[in-house]
């Protein structure tokens, strides 16, 4: 039984790159619940994927409870695409039908900044989630704001695909590799099915995604695919595809500037800001070096790791990955709490 309300925030934001770009994010609420002084939640997924991915933590997380006072920790939940992603691919079709370039995760954080400034979380006690490359939009989103316009109380890295130019450079070569054969899965990969229902069981039979939470994988099924029509023997037919195409996905892995933008950016992030990082226990997907190069740039309140998991934790052991965010989001409640 789904314990919470959601509804869905359509805007323009000043500064696209194209003209008419719009933001999609979902809000999420607790059933009954009242919580003006908890902390809200703002999400972020990773390349490829959709807002909706987070909705298993975030359906455990509006439950969480201070255990001083027993009030909840969580005022409500924020979950943004990726313009190009999810439900925003569809929003911005119209726009992104003829884009030959892809859209940067520099994209991503001019709309998350807009989002967190506007009239719908002013006044709120924000602590930014974010996964992978949703880390590198929620650093670069702090970015043209003075440093006591910093919006967020606190920034959890989940998996953060950052790494610092120096660490990126010594081990360039393997990275380059890396990055090859992944645009040659992507290209290889079957892209169209004719119903949801066939692309789930092509997802639970195949990797990365035989070996995600069943929920996550109904998620993807649901908020990861569009709808296209083709023509067949003469005939319109309509199919679902992947939101995010090939195209901005290989844009997204290939563009490594604002990564090292972002790393950079964590040395002169307030100091008052904590950070909190959380890895899966298993290294695969991004590299233990570039973690290391990252951690060694300020202080971490905290670092935690995923059982059973890997660089996709969310999609792996997403109700492990929600306890450690809310052993970080009970420390910030106590800090409020004493306060």
């Amino acid at each position: 039984m789904v314990s919470y309300e959601s509804s869905t925030v359509v805007f323009e934001y000043p500064g696209a790159s194209r003209p008419g770009l719009k933001l999609v994010a979902n809000r999420y609420v607790a059933k009954g619940a009242d919580a003006p002084a908890g902390l809200t939640l703002l999400f972020t997924h990773c390349t490829g994927s959709h807002k909706e991915s987070w909705e298993v933590v975030i359906a455990e997380l509006l439950q969480l409870k201070d255990a001083a006072f027993n009030t909840p920790v969580v005022r409500e939940a924020w979950s943004v695409d990726w313009q190009s992603h999810g439900e925003a691919a569809t929003v911005n079709e119209g726009i992104l039908k003829d884009d030959t370039e892809g859209l940067s995760v520099t994209e991503y954080a001019v709309g998350l900044q807009a989002l967190v400034c506007s009239e719908h979380l002013s006044g709120h006690q924000l602590v930014a989630i974010g996964h992978s490359a949703g880390v590198t939009a929620i650093l670069l989103s702090t970015l043209s704001l003075p440093t006591a316009k910093v919006p967020y109380r606190a920034i959890v890295f989940m998996e953060p695909s950052l790494v610092t130019r120096a660490a990126f450079n010594a081990h360039g070569a393997t990275r380059k590799a890396a990055l090859e054969m992944m645009h040659k899965a992507m290209e290889a990969r079957r892209h169209t099915w004719s119903t949801r229902d066939e692309a789930l069981a092509y997802f639970r039979k195949r990797l990365p995604w035989k070996f995600w939470h069943p929920r996550i994988l109904e998620l993807l099924a649901t908020h990861g695919l569009r709808e296209v029509h083709t023509q067949e023997n003469g005939k319109d037919v309509s199919k679902v595809t992947l939101a995010c195409s090939t195209l901005q996905e290989k844009k997204a892995y290939a563009d490594n500037e604002p990564h090292f933008t972002a790393a950079e950016r964590i040395v002169t992030l307030d100091p008052a800001v904590e950070v909190h990082c959380i890895l899966g226990e298993r290294s695969d997907v991004v590299p233990k070096y570039c973690h290391d190069s990252i951690l060694e740039l300020r202080k971490i309140a905290s670092i935690q790791h995923v059982p059973k998991a890997g660089h996709f934790a969310l999609q792996e052991n997403p109700d492990g990955l929600a306890a450690c965010i809310a052993n970080a989001l009970q420390g910030l409640a106590s800090v409020r709490s004493r306060l």
